[in-house]
């Protein structure tokens, strides 16, 4: 085989674009993920705002109106996991005082420059962490605000969506992408239904448990594992650690109970409420679910495991979608 002149041309080329464009290639992610999120909301937002502009609530109201109880939800969530840090917090705080003397005993015989060094090092790793942590929320902040901003424009602007579809689908294509769209926005509102059911369950299920038990901060618990799990298993796991933690204030007895009952609740979800609800909604396996969220987790980890399911959701639309013109494809060739 031999390669031309242009050939090597056209890969010498290839490189220097691979080279000029790797350094974007974070900020490339950073916009996809912001699209990707802005189109699944919008899609998931939008047949609830048709419904009530058919009642005479426009959609931005409509949009607005969800956005605020998201945030109230997650304010009152931080609200009622405040107590529960705090109690561990005191309770570490006592488990140091106990120890106070040893650690004094033994930083004793340590030189006061060695104690400086290690202070200093200790408070610059802490000012580092601290800043670090104020940047990312900033940049959480500031990429919710350009969210809620696509979101709007997406779900509230019929022109918005009509030059979208016209700039980026040629003409005898964007009745089926329209069809498409249409398919996958009622397909990922059939998810967050049995999405909400799971998280129902858990929600009810920890909180009657823990409440049993005499487990402290039962339904803040509750409420953080039920919301959590739309993350799959991600809820349980969470409900679990923090029924265990506070379950440690009262016993070792209820602590025991705790697991055994935990087990319980996570076991029953996964081998029947789960697939129970999916299968209604979306007819997903199970295995590919689980495959999902590994994949997902190895990819990005936990915003990537957060979008796991709605992704699967999308490609298993998708396939049952077009499936039916490869189907036809060989009859009309017949013909």
């Amino acid at each position: 085989m031999q390669i031309t002149g242009r050939t090597w041309l056209a890969l010498f080329g290839l490189g220097v674009a691979l080279m000029l464009v790797e350094p974007l290639l974070p900020v490339v992610s950073s916009v996809a993920i912001l699209l990707f999120l802005a189109a699944l909301l919008s899609l998931l937002l939008y047949p609830l705002a048709e419904q009530f502009e058919q009642r005479g609530i426009r959609s931005g109201f409509t949009v607005a109106g969800v956005l605020v109880l998201v945030a109230i939800v997650f304010l009152l969530l931080a609200l009622q996991v405040l107590p529960l840090f705090a109690t561990t917090i005191d309770g570490l705080a006592r488990l140091v005082a106990t120890l106070g003397p040893r650690l004094e005993s033994a930083l004793s015989g340590l030189p006061s420059a060695e104690l400086l060094n290690l202070a200093g090092g200790l408070l610059g790793n802490l000012a580092e962490g601290f800043a670090g942590l104020a940047g990312q929320i900033g940049a959480m902040v500031w990429m919710l605000f350009i969210l809620i901003v696509l979101v709007f424009g997406l779900v509230t602007n019929d022109a918005v969506r009509t030059w979208l579809l016209r700039f980026f689908v040629p003409t005898r294509y964007q009745a089926r992408v329209a069809a498409l769209t249409r398919a996958l926005s009622a397909g990922l509102t059939r998810w967050f239904g049995a999405q909400l059911a799971i998280s129902g369950y858990y929600i009810v299920a920890y909180a009657a448990v823990n409440m049993v038990l005499g487990v402290p901060f039962a339904i803040p618990i509750a409420v953080i594992a039920g919301l959590l799990e739309f993350i799959p298993y991600l809820g349980g796991v969470v409900g679990l650690v923090l029924s265990v933690l506070a379950a440690a204030t009262v016993s070792n007895t209820v602590v025991l109970w705790v697991l055994i009952t935990n087990v319980i609740i996570g076991s029953v979800c996964v081998y029947f409420v789960s697939p129970f609800f999916y299968s209604r909604a979306i007819n997903v396996p199970v295995s590919a679910i689980l495959f999902g969220l590994f994949a997902g987790g190895q990819l990005g980890g936990f915003f990537a495991a957060l979008l796991t399911i709605p992704v699967v959701t999308i490609i298993t639309i998708l396939i049952r979608e077009l499936r039916p013109l490869s189907d036809e494809a060989p009859d009309e060739a017949v013909s």
